[in-house]
């Protein structure tokens, strides 16, 4: 599947896009998995990863993995100057849609405390706050908010 919004392609990805996650990762977030962490994950049946390119230049991503009847949302960012566009919703709302064509019941994620603009976003679409976890991530330390999307029933 490939789509064009605001000059930008979104398109599915897959093993051969992990080089580009990787810088991905590292500029939205300062670590990145390493290429066999992701090669492992993306082999996984349930596991699907969007991608925003513009021109040939990653500028965000998604992944959704299904856990039984649930999604989860391990990791969606956006490259600093492409951030307030609308590219992490257009990424989310992929996801979200993938979520419905797997028939899931809900989809979970976790949420820097300290990172008002994703949480804005993730509200926005109708995740609510179900718990924290105190200092889950470390660089900078912070907790995680942890927010479900009930899916609709069909």
């Amino acid at each position: 599947m490939t789509e064009q919004f605001d000059g930008l392609r979104l398109e599915r990805g897959d093993t051969a896009h992990i080089a580009a996650l990787i810088e991905l990762e590292r500029h939205c977030f300062g670590a990145a998995w390493t290429a066999e962490q992701y090669r492992n994950s993306l082999s996984r049946d349930g596991v699907c990863l969007f991608m925003a390119w513009s021109a040939d230049r990653p500028v965000a991503y998604g992944i959704l993995e299904t856990i039984y009847d649930e999604g989860h949302i391990p990791s969606l960012g956006v490259i600093a100057p492409c951030r307030r566009h609308g590219i992490g919703t257009r990424v989310l709302d992929e996801l979200l849609a993938e979520a419905m064509r797997r028939q899931l019941n809900a989809v979970l994620l976790e949420v820097r405390r300290a990172n008002q603009a994703a949480r804005s976003m993730y509200a926005a679409s109708g995740f609510e706050l179900v718990g924290v976890r105190r200092e889950y991530y470390w660089d900078p330390p912070d907790d995680a908010l942890v927010m479900r999307l009930r899916m609709p029933t069909v």
